[in-house]
C-alpha cells in the first residue's frame, strides 16, 4: 500500500511543480495565479484563480475559484460552491486534463469566455445546485402531467418518514392573512405555490432572486410563507428552450422568508419510464400472456413490464408460500396469496401502471384454452416448468402459427433453456437436455407434497433474461434469434455443457 500512496503525493506534488512554473504562488494548500482568457468584447484578459488539490485528485479534478476576472464579467451558471464546474462526471479520468498544468489553465480560460458569453447553447436544466446554504433533504415528488395548466395554491402530502413531499394536482383557495393572536387554521399549513418561471438567464440563488423571478405573485408568496401557510415552492422554467423544475423548501428567519434547495423528482408513467428499453414505445401496446408464475415466471413477467410491456396477463393456480420467496419476485408480506396477485404486486412496486395487467388464478389444461391464449396474445410465455401443460402449449403454437416462448432451467440451475414456437423455415431445436443421474436427491417441504428444486434464485434470473431477450424479438419483430438458447450457468461434466457459454440451435451464435 506504500507505493500506490507514493504515486498519489508524486502526482500532486507534479501539479504543484508545473503550476508555479506558470506563475503560481504555493502557501502549501493554495496556489494562486494568473490565467489569460479572452474577454469575447474588450479582448485579452488576465484573471486571477485559486486551485486547491483535493484528496480525490488525480481521480478528479482540483477545486478551481475565481477570485478576479481582470474585467468585468458577470458569473452566472457553471458554478458550485463558490468553485468552477469546468468538468462532469464523464470526463475520462486516464490521461485527463485536469493532470497536466498548460491544460487544466485553458479550460479556465474557456470556462471565463464561455461566462462572458452567456453559456449559449448550454440548457442544463439544474439551477438547484446555485441555491445558498443547507439543502433539504426531504425529495419532493410531482406529476408533471397532473400538474399541466395548474399554478397557484396547491395541496401537498407527507410521507410518514418525512422523507418526501408529493405536490398534488389539488388547487387550494388562497388562504386569508391571519388574524391577531388567532394564527393561520390548521388546513392551511403544508402549501406548494407552482410558478412558471419562463426562460431563465441567471440562476436563483436564494429568495432574493426567487422573489424577484417570482414577479406578480412575489407578495402573495411572501405573506404566505411569512403567515407559515407556504411549505415549498415548485418553480417551472426554461434554459435554452429546455424544461425543468426548481423545487425550493420555504420557511421565516427572523421574520424573512428563506429557501433551501430540494432534488426534486417527476412521478408521471412517461417519467418512470424513461429507462426503460429503447423499445420501450414499441412494446407498450404489445400483448404478452405468461403461464406459470412461479420463480421464472414472476422475474419473466418483472423483466418484459420494466422493458415496455405493460399488457400481461398472468396465470397461476397456486398460492405464494414463504419458501417461495427467495426465488419469487413477490416480498414475504404477499405469501398467501395466488402468486398471480403477489407478481401484481410485485410489478405495482415499481410505481408503474399496472391497470393493464390482468391475473388469473388457473392453469392451461383445456386445449380451446390454450388455442384462445395464443389467438390472443401477440406472445405466450411458458414458464409452468409442467412437461403436460408445456406440450398442450407447444400444439396450440402449432395450430395457431402463433408465437409461443417455453423457458426452464435444468440440473438445478446448472443450464437455463428456452425455446421458441413453431419453427420458422428450415429452423430445429436443440436436442434434449440429457438428465444427470449424479445429482443429489429431491427436497421436500414439509405440508408440501411437491419436489423442492434447489435451483438458486441467480439461475432464475438468468433463465428469466433468456426468456424476455427471445420474446422482445419477438414482439418487436426483429426475429434475429434462433428457436433454442441454452446458457450453461455452471460448467457440466458432459459436453457441450463443460464450459461456459451460450448454445443455440444456430451454431454460428454460439458464443
Amino acid at each position: 500500500m506504500e507505493q500506490p500512496g507514493r504515486e498519489l503525493a508524486a502526482a500532486r506534488a507534479a501539479l504543484r511543480r508545473g503550476l508555479e512554473k506558470l506563475g503560481f504562488a504555493d502557501d502549501g494548500v493554495i496556489l494562486r495565479g494568473p490565467v489569460a482568457w479572452a474577454q469575447p468584447v474588450t479582448g485579452p484578459a488576465t484573471a486571477t484563480v485559486d486551485i486547491t488539490i483535493l484528496d480525490l485528485y488525480p481521480f478528479g479534478p482540483p477545486r478551481v475559484a475565481l477570485i478576479a476576472a481582470g474585467t468585468a464579467l458577470d458569473v452566472t451558471f457553471h458554478i458550485q460552491d463558490g468553485a468552477l464546474c469546468l468538468w462532469d462526471n464523464t470526463e475520462p479520468v486516464a490521461d485527463a486534463a485536469w493532470t497536466d498544468p498548460d491544460r487544466l489553465l485553458d479550460r479556465v480560460a474557456g470556462w471565463l469566455t464561455q461566462t462572458a458569453l452567456g453559456w449559449p447553447g448550454d440548457d442544463d436544466t439544474d439551477l438547484e445546485r446555485y441555491i445558498e446554504g443547507d439543502a433539504d433533504a426531504r425529495l419532493v415528488l410531482y406529476d408533471h402531467a397532473e400538474l399541466e395548466g395548474l399554478s397557484g395554491c396547491l395541496d401537498t402530502e407527507i410521507n410518514e418518514r418525512e422523507t418526501t413531499i408529493t405536490v398534488l394536482p389539488k388547487p387550494r383557495t388562497l388562504p386569508p392573512s391571519p388574524r391577531p393572536k388567532k394564527g393561520m387554521p390548521r388546513r392551511a399549513e403544508h402549501l406548494a405555490w407552482l410558478a412558471d418561471l419562463g426562460e431563465v438567464e441567471r440562476p436563483l440563488t436564494g429568495w432574493d432572486d426567487t422573489e424577484a423571478a417570482l414577479g406578480e405573485d412575489a407578495k402573495t408568496v411572501r405573506r404566505l410563507v411569512v403567515q407559515g401557510a407556504l411549505d415549498l415552492l415548485l418553480l417551472r422554467y426554461r434554459r435554452a428552450g429546455r424544461p425543468g423544475v426548481l423545487a425550493l423548501s420555504t420557511f421565516k428567519r427572523d421574520g424573512k422568508p428563506v429557501v433551501r434547495r430540494c432534488e426534486a423528482a417527476d412521478t408521471s408513467e412517461a417519467s418512470r419510464r424513461l429507462r426503460s428499453a429503447a423499445s420501450s414505445p414499441q412494446l407498450a401496446d404489445r400483448t404478452v400472456a405468461i403461464v406459470g408464475c412461479g420463480a421464472i415466471g414472476s422475474f419473466t413477467a418483472d423483466l418484459l413490464f420494466r422493458d415496455g410491456v405493460s399488457h400481461l396477463e398472468l396465470r397461476d393456480p397456486q398460492t405464494l408460500r414463504p419458501g417461495n420467496v427467495v426465488r419469487h419476485l413477490a416480498a414475504d408480506a404477499s405469501v398467501g396469496f395466488p402468486k398471480v396477485l403477489a407478481t401484481k404486486a410485485g410489478l405495482a412496486a415499481t410505481g408503474l401502471d399496472v391497470t393493464h395487467v390482468d391475473t388469473l388464478v388457473s392453469s392451461v389444461t383445456d386445449p380451446t384454452v390454450a388455442i384462445n391464449l395464443l389467438q390472443t396474445h401477440d406472445i405466450v410465455v411458458d414458464a409452468t416448468a409442467d412437461e403436460r401443460a408445456t406440450a398442450l402449449l407447444r400444439w396450440a403454437a402449432e395450430q395457431t402459427h402463433r408465437s409461443l416462448v417455453s423457458v426452464a432451467v435444468m440440473r438445478d440451475g446448472g443450464l437455463a433453456r428456452v425455446d421458441r414456437f413453431p419453427l420458422r423455415g428450415t429452423e430445429q431445436h436443440l436436442p434434449p437436455v440429457p438428465p444427470r443421474n449424479d445429482l443429489p436427491d429431491p427436497r421436500r417441504e414439509r405440508g408440501c407434497g411437491d419436489i423442492v428444486s434447489p435451483t438458486p434464485a441467480s439461475a432464475v434470473v438468468a433463465a428469466a433474461e433468456l426468456a424476455t431477450v427471445l420474446s422482445i424479438d419477438e414482439l418487436t419483430l426483429e426475429r434475429r434469434l434462433p428457436a433454442t438458447v441454452v446458457r450453461v450457468l455452471r460448467p457440466q461434466p458432459d459436453a457441450p455443457y463443460d464450459r461456459l457459454a451460450t448454445l443455440t440451435s444456430a451454431p454460428g451464435l454460439d458464443r
